[in-house]
């Protein structure tokens, strides 16, 4: 499904990288009612610390009465602690689902020859990869690479490390706004753990080695993310 809905964003706008980011906005329009619902449940969740602090203070001890005391504080005002991970546990099978599309746009047969996988034969999608040999060129990268590989000169390989390290900083903005966006909201919430102020490292780690055209999609997802960040301070 997803190989198609970029088939016919290609269709629209024929550049491989353009096609990638309508998608990203696609995908991020479909999920903007989950990550409002998640917004205002976080909201609630933290506007409830207080009473969380007292049943705290109250069962202390009492693990099993705090759980379900707190668990019938929740019930009371319609909050899921569960909820704010939907949106996330959504986003990984389409980064996976979009690593092997790319591959599969690029196959090859058991010849050497160029075999496109997931794509109508008919498409100009289908054509353009045919007549290229399978290279996705979009800005001077080949969105079927990934950074690490070799990519002929050091000027060649300079566009594949600045989109890494625009996810990388992309990443490090997000956090920073969510952040601040929940210490605004809950100025006694305990302060972020120090592994979770490196996660954009770890992230930098998986784009390097990636097909490009997903570090794309990933750097897609964070600007949409980051332009969420500042409409839900403003709007919800």
């Amino acid at each position: 499904m997803v190989a198609h809905v970029l088939e016919g964003f290609y269709a629209v706008v024929p550049s491989y990288g353009l096609a990638i980011i309508a998608f990203t906005l696609a995908v991020y329009l479909l999920l903007s009612p989950l990550t409002i619902h998640q917004v205002r449940s976080m909201t609630a969740m933290q506007s409830l610390q207080p009473e969380l602090k007292k049943l705290q203070k109250k069962h202390k001890g009492d693990r099993e009465k705090l759980n379900a005391e707190t668990m019938a504080l929740y019930q009371e005002h319609g909050v899921n602690p569960a909820q704010g991970c939907v949106p996330m546990l959504v986003q990984l099978p389409i980064v996976f689902v979009m690593y092997r599309v790319i591959r599969g746009l690029t196959a090859t047969d058991g010849a050497g020859g160029f075999s496109p996988r997931y794509v109508d034969h008919g498409s100009d999608l289908f054509h353009a990869l045919h007549d290229s040999g399978g290279r996705m060129v979009s800005w001077g990268m080949d969105l079927s690479t990934s950074v690490l590989a070799p990519h002929g000169t050091v000027l060649q390989s300079l566009p594949f490390f600045a989109l890494a390290g625009a996810v990388v900083a992309t990443s490090f903005w997000y956090q920073h706004l969510a952040r601040e966006r929940a210490a605004a909201r809950a100025p006694d919430r305990p302060p972020q753990p120090q592994w979770m102020k490196a996660m954009p490292l770890f992230t930098l780690a998986f784009v390097l080695v990636v097909p490009a055209g997903v570090t794309l999609y990933y750097l897609a997802s964070n600007m949409v993310r980051v332009g969420q960040q500042y409409a839900l301070d403003r709007f919800v």
